[in-house]
């Protein structure tokens, strides 16, 4: 007596639509071991792979929820680059330009030009400044340096002014602000200020770029308006995005959070005009003119001052009036 199976299997080899379906429901069988051993994995990578691409697209669009990473803002460097500008009875915020010229790293200070204002003599020359950078370890107090710097660009339309410090290696050629040469931020973009607040050194706030282009003056030029927190002493202090660029200088404020800066898009436009790109742009070179010693700047400058009627101006070689 034959055993079932054996049975099945004779019956089955004379019949075609049987074998099909054998056949059949052997491959929908090893189709589902497949998906068992392998799908959970495939299902996974491509969780990875969304969340990869998600995370791509936050970082490219700087928006972030709340629970994921947080750009945090460089502010040991912003406050390197940040310096108190004394005028006399008046004070104000400047941000460091340092650059390679020759053997030797020279520092310049972007500033507001009423800060600067305040130092133009009668004749329309101007004193020097005082300039003062707070020195911190970890946190701690250690020193405020003092050097005197000389203007070397200004203007009261435009609100602007560019210092020389007057001492070679002041500080390392890093402590230098980055400037945002690209696009407008966005509003409701999150930044830094950093400014000498009533005197205080390198006091850190922060708000958003409230908006953008405003002709606050109705001449214009335009200004963008911002809501960190900016008081007297923060005009020339520098506004920031959370990578550490700058954006331009607190100029102009109505009251905690109502401020304005000069974006860096309009002194790029003064800074052309004055063949003054290269203290925007680190890729343009520092220009031969720059290139004498700040002391023989500081003794060129006392001699100009001792010049009187009747003298050669060493400059133009012309009589002086």
């Amino acid at each position: 007596m034959k055993t079932p199976l054996i049975e099945l299997k004779c019956k089955t080899s004379h019949s075609p639509v049987l074998y099909c379906v054998v056949v059949f429901t052997l491959i929908i069988a090893l189709a589902s071991v497949t998906l068992n051993l392998f799908g959970p994995e495939h299902v996974l990578l491509s969780d990875y792979a969304r969340n990869a691409r998600d995370t791509r697209h936050n970082i490219r669009t700087n928006r972030w929820d709340i629970g994921d990473l947080k750009m945090i803002p460089p502010y040991k460097h912003l406050q390197d680059i940040s310096v108190r500008v004394d005028v006399g009875l008046g004070r104000g915020t400047g941000v460091l330009v340092t650059r390679q010229v020759g053997n030797v790293t020279r520092t310049f200070v972007w500033t507001a030009g009423h800060v600067a204002a305040c130092l133009e003599r009668k004749d329309g020359t101007f004193k020097n400044a005082i300039i003062y950078h707070e020195e911190r370890v970890d946190g701690l107090y250690v020193d405020v340096r003092e050097v005197e710097a000389r203007i070397i660009a200004y203007s009261a339309d435009e609100d602007l002014a560019l210092l020389e410090i007057l001492e070679d290696n002041y500080v390392p050629l890093n402590t230098s602000v980055r400037f945002n040469l690209k696009e407008i931020p966005l509003v409701g973009t999150e930044l830094v200020h950093v400014g000498c607040v009533l005197g205080l050194y390198d006091s850190v706030s922060l708000g958003i770029m409230s908006q953008t282009d405003r002709d606050l003056l109705k001449t214009g030029k335009m200004f963008d308006q911002t809501s960190v927190m900016g008081y007297p002493g923060s005009s020339g202090g520098g506004v920031y995005l959370l990578d550490g660029k700058c954006i331009g200088l607190l100029t102009r404020g109505a009251g905690p959070g109502l401020n304005f800066i000069v974006p860096v898009r309009r002194m790029m436009e003064w800074a052309e005009k004055e063949g003054l790109e290269w203290a925007l742009n680190p890729d343009i070179p520092v220009p031969l003119s720059r290139a004498l010693t700040s002391l023989e700047q500081a003794e060129q400058s006392e001699h100009l001052e001792q010049l009187k009627q009747g003298d050669i101006d060493p400059r133009t070689y012309n009589e002086i009036k």
